[in-house]
């Protein structure tokens, strides 16, 4: 069971700062569901690893970065004579990523409209236009999406990686044409069970400034050789 702390609130407290992290940077990085699921985002020397058909997202609002929001459903079973539940499951938790993209790319619009755009060129002639149609009836998209950030610089740098392996549109924010504000395309994407994976979500943390000291300050031991 361990040692009990002992000794004054400053003694027993078990603040850390150094342990306070920020997303000081971060990027989006989307994939259809047939690219290959990410199991690791950096190498033996501590070097990020985006795997083949993944694409970044580009520059993201400063304001919303990437919003992950969960949400739970539990079962609660009340006893009589009780005032407070006797038992709660959880029968469900699920996810959604929200973020607003600043970059006008076909990535961008494909997570945003639902639809590929692999097919789509521009004019061979007479005009530099691009044109596609929207379908009445978009067809169901999945995406692999890491959501990626930094904290620190340099030899100092800490990654925090979310991964989901199957996410899809679940709804877009309204586009506004203004004269002070840039275009946006502002998208939720629910996550689904990816079979395939076995999980919905892996979480990932790396980096160079990720010493043993700090996974030991974390609460985590480096696995044997």
């Amino acid at each position: 069971m361990g040692t009990p702390i002992t000794g004054t609130f400053d003694d027993v407290k078990g603040h850390n700062s150094d342990l306070v992290r920020k997303m000081l940077e971060m990027a989006v990085f989307v994939a259809p569901d047939t690219a290959p699921d990410i199991l690791t985002i950096s190498d033996a020397s501590n070097q990020l690893i985006i795997p083949a058909g993944y694409r970044s997202l580009g520059i993201m609002s400063k304001d919303d970065g990437a919003t992950i929001t969960p949400s739970l459903d539990v079962s609660e079973v009340g006893g009589y004579g009780y005032g407070q539940p006797v038992r709660r499951d959880t029968t469900a938790r699920s996810n959604q990523i929200a973020f607003t993209m600043l970059e006008s790319s076909r990535w961008a619009f494909e997570v945003y409209y639902g639809i590929d755009l692999s097919a789509v060129k521009v004019k061979a002639s007479g005009s530099n236009e691009l044109m596609w149609e929207h379908p009445d009836r978009p067809d169901t998209k999945y995406w692999r999406v890491l959501c990626l950030g930094r904290d620190g610089q340099g030899t100092r740098s800490i990654y925090h990686g979310e991964y989901f392996g199957r996410a899809t549109l679940a709804d877009v924010a309204e586009q506004t044409f203004s004269e002070t504000d840039p275009l946006t395309w502002a998208v939720t994407l629910g996550v689904d069970s990816d079979t395939t994976a076995g999980t919905p979500q892996r979480t990932f943390w790396g980096g160079p400034g990720l010493s043993d000291a700090v996974f030991t300050a974390m609460g985590f031991t480096r696995a044997a050789a």
